[in-house]
């Protein structure tokens, strides 16, 4: 079976049927029959934890060519792997750029307008955090204290760019926290442009006034902190916390 959905991903994870093999083999198997496929074609990066492969004069592959190499692609990434498609930057024949989430049926339909594409590849889970303190920290916007006060807060995703597990970031000082306001500001600067300029939804008015939430931990109830790779200070945790364990102090 050639797993292409996220979704189909996730379950399989979780029922024990993938396992994450050590990221350089499956890299190095990868470039090295993929070139023999497509001779002088496919180039790529290993990363810590992440590797991306890129596939030049992609409109000049044959559709039938195409089809076998992401057959392969797929089951040793994937189903082999554990190592999951997450993004994908393109390149069109007139030179044109952009990164968004990966979509294969686009990179099927559009494949003519492509002259090259790059496709980044990420593992399930990061690493564990072994130290959980009894205290941790959440950065959000007063838009949505009403909810959290009600609610708390559960596992999201607010990336527009990348698929991965929804979750919650969190920081483990205040300071790293208050570290984490610009790239909120831009990040809501980012969605008011797309929604008022592109999407023409004019009554856009969030209130993005920074709130700090301190999460209680006192009880031991997280069991596992995960190590955000993309922040200095910055984890992330896979399940909701409850109202009770949350408190507004800045």
């Amino acid at each position: 079976m050639i797993i292409i959905y996220f979704k189909d991903y996730m379950d399989l994870i979780n029922e024990g049927l993938i396992k994450t093999l050590p990221i350089e083999k499956i890299y190095n198997d990868l470039i090295y029959n993929l070139n023999i496929f497509l001779p002088r074609s496919v180039i790529g990066n290993l990363h810590i934890d992440k590797f991306d492969i890129k596939i030049i004069n992609y409109d000049l592959i044959s559709p039938e060519k195409l089809e076998s190499v992401y057959n392969y692609i797929f089951t040793t990434c994937v189903n082999i792997g554990g190592y999951f498609p997450s993004k994908m930057e393109i390149t069109n024949i007139n030179g044109m750029f952009r990164a968004k989430k990966f979509d294969l049926k686009e990179l099927k339909i559009n494949q003519s307008y492509y002259s090259d594409i790059k496709i980044t590849f990420e593992k399930k889970y990061d690493d564990l955090e072994l130290n959980i303190p009894d205290k941790l920290y959440h950065l959000s916007i007063k838009e949505y204290d009403d909810k959290i006060k009600k609610y708390g807060l559960s596992p999201k995703s607010k990336s527009k760019l990348t698929s991965h597990i929804d979750r919650i970031y969190v920081c483990k000082t205040i300071e790293d926290c208050e570290a984490l306001i610009p790239q909120m500001k831009v990040f809501y600067s980012e969605e008011y442009q797309l929604n008022y300029f592109s999407l023409s939804k004019k009554n856009y008015k969030k209130d993005i006034t920074p709130i700090i939430y301190e999460i209680d931990n006192s009880s031991k109830w997280l069991k596992k902190l995960y190590i955000d790779p993309n922040y200095q200070y910055g984890y992330y945790i896979l399940e909701n916390i409850s109202p009770k364990n949350l408190v507004k102090i800045k």
